[in-house]
């Protein structure tokens, strides 16, 4: 940022002493405050300035933000929302806590009758006091850092006994005193930690006891409001946990078609994006997964999107005869100019493997298995040992040789030896020779698969 904040601090304190202001209560809580504070400068004017200055914060224009800020405390060095932009400029600009602390610090010299610059001190305090421990040591203060923010907070209380806000603050420093937060590192504060383990698995279950009715009025009410940054990360988690009650409800076709609003809402987010893909597969509503995978694929154009868009156009194309295989083609080519890892590699021979048994070329899908085949020799991984050896089954399964598909089961499971003398399943052996067979969980989706073939 252009702006000096030690230098914007300094001279503020210096040239707000010299202006004349009215002293009336002003704070964040009620409309009674911000009346008060009114009657002091022209509201109109702050209150189209205090959103001008939020907006252009918001969109990363720091320093005119700031420039609009230093311009309302000097209408009116009272105005306390302005201060509380200025510390969301600093905390957002990774600036350290004092200077945040200073900030409110220097407002109260110029207005020592508003108390809710006390307020903001006691969080900065509290702040301090139970987070970076070197910010507390340049204070040099000798008071504890939590008890001067539970005698500021008391001040506070005192003036406003009915503000439930600061009673709850109140109470939250009265358990971490008597905790000894201050004193014990929270890693080794057992009542500390079993203090906040509580205080997030309320917070987690706080939907627990409303209606699929009231969670989607409260959904519908957010969406509503204009989107910000902090307001669309509850907009989403309404959304997960509304998905999740119409599952739980058996409504499967409006849990995908809000999961598929879910992702269309923000497709940044990876959440909603694993979110949607693992409803999406486990109900097979692929053509909804399709319309998401395109908006991934059309933003991303990566591999792995490439490669996620070509999985839901094969599977709609397997289950439901939707599709275009010369897309698919073209979908894996363009795949193929994106690999450069292992990973990539493998996976995108998995697919042309795939795609060659759709187009039911049984040919180019041997020759691409005995190659894949050869790629793999001498690994030891069960998870792509696996997965080439289920490719292999599906290969014998779609030239409907039952038998040789059996074989691939038994040599993968390496329950007996194997005596073959098809140069193909010899292959094979060789590929799973070096199998690592230590996690019970891969011969377990194995023998799922072999049941299903069996029966």
């Amino acid at each position: 940022m252009k702006t000096n904040r030690r230098k914007f601090i300094y001279t503020t304190t210096l040239s707000f002493l010299s202006i004349k202001y009215a002293g009336g209560l002003f704070g964040m809580f009620n409309q009674a405050e911000i009346r008060q504070n009114n009657q002091v400068t022209n509201s109109q004017t702050i209150l189209q300035m205090l959103t001008e200055a939020s907006a252009k914060r918001k969109n990363g224009l720091l320093n005119e933000a700031m420039s609009i800020y230093n311009n309302i405390i000097s209408i009116n060095s009272n105005e306390i929302r302005a201060y509380d932009g200025i510390r969301k400029i600093l905390l957002q600009s990774k600036y350290n806590e004092l200077e945040v602390l200073n900030l409110y610090l220097n407002g109260f010299t110029l207005n020592p009758s508003n108390i809710f610059f006390k307020q903001r001190i006691a969080n900065e305090y509290m702040r301090l006091a139970l987070g970076n421990k070197k910010f507390n040591d340049q204070l040099n203060l000798q008071e504890d850092l939590l008890e001067k923010a539970k005698i500021y907070l008391e001040q506070v209380n005192l003036e406003i006994p009915t503000n439930e806000q600061i009673q709850k603050i109140l109470e939250k420093v009265d358990f971490k005193l008597n905790a000894n937060a201050n004193t014990i590192d929270a890693r080794l504060n057992e009542e500390l930690k079993a203090y906040r383990k509580e205080k997030h698995l309320n917070y987690k279950n706080r939907f627990n006891g409303i209606t699929i009715t009231e969670i989607k009025l409260k959904l519908d009410e957010l969406i509503e409001k204009p989107s910000d940054s902090f307001r669309d990360v509850h907009v989403r988690e309404l959304y997960r946990i509304y998905i999740k009650k119409l599952k739980d409800y058996g409504q499967i076709e409006l849990a995908s078609q809000y999961t598929k609003e879910l992702y269309l809402f923000d497709n940044k987010d990876s959440r909603s994006l694993k979110i949607a893909r693992n409803i999406c597969k486990k109900d097979e509503k692929y053509e909804v997964l399709e319309v998401i995978e395109r908006n991934n694929d059309a933003r991303k154009k990566s591999f792995w999107s490439k490669i996620a868009l070509f999985d839901v156009l094969y599977k709609r194309y397997k289950k439901e005869g939707v599709g275009s295989l010369n897309e698919m083609t073209n979908i894996l080519a363009f795949a193929n100019t994106k690999k450069f890892s292992f990973y990539h590699i493998f996976e995108y021979k998995v697919r042309q493997v795939k795609l060659a048994l759709i187009k039911n070329n049984t040919v180019e899908a041997k020759s691409l298995l005995n190659n894949f085949g050869d790629s793999l020799i001498g690994t030891s991984s069960a998870h792509f040992i696996n997965k080439y050896n289920l490719l292999c089954i599906e290969y014998f399964l779609k030239i409907q040789d039952l038998e040789k598909a059996k074989t691939v089961y038994e040599i993968a499971l390496k329950q007996n030896d194997v005596d073959v003398s098809d140069t193909f399943l010899k292959k094979i052996i060789l590929v799973n020779s070096e199998k690592d067979n230590k996690k019970e969980i891969h011969n377990e989706r194995l023998n799922k698969q072999r049941a299903k073939l069996y029966n």
